[in-house]
């Protein structure tokens, strides 16, 4: 898995970006994102997070934008179900059936 460097248009916290696939996102988180994400700071003052990554709307909207420019790669995923042969729809075709 490849990590890519995605930095949040908001509050600039850089984080490193596996996409998965069009639907699965990887994210792993440098220290000290909940002093640079506002949204984590709010959340944590509302006892709604109690540490370690999640994601907020404005880094998944800057992940978004990195998908859509291109710097950010997707692997080909065309229904956005996981990899051929891995728990993907051509996998499941040609398994039997149970009865």
């Amino acid at each position: 898995m490849h990590m890519h460097p995605v930095t949040c248009r908001d509050c600039g916290n850089e984080v490193l970006v596996c996409k998965l696939s069009h639907r699965h996102t990887s994210v792993q988180w440098r220290g000290g994102s909940d002093q640079a994400c506002a949204w984590f700071q709010i959340a944590a003052a509302a006892a709604e997070r109690s540490g370690g990554g999640h994601s907020c709307r404005s880094l998944q909207a800057s992940i978004d934008q990195a998908v859509a420019d291109g710097r950010l790669p997707v692997p080909d995923d065309e229904d956005g179900h996981g990899f051929a042969g891995i728990g993907s729809p051509e996998e499941a075709a040609t398994r039997p059936r149970p009865h």
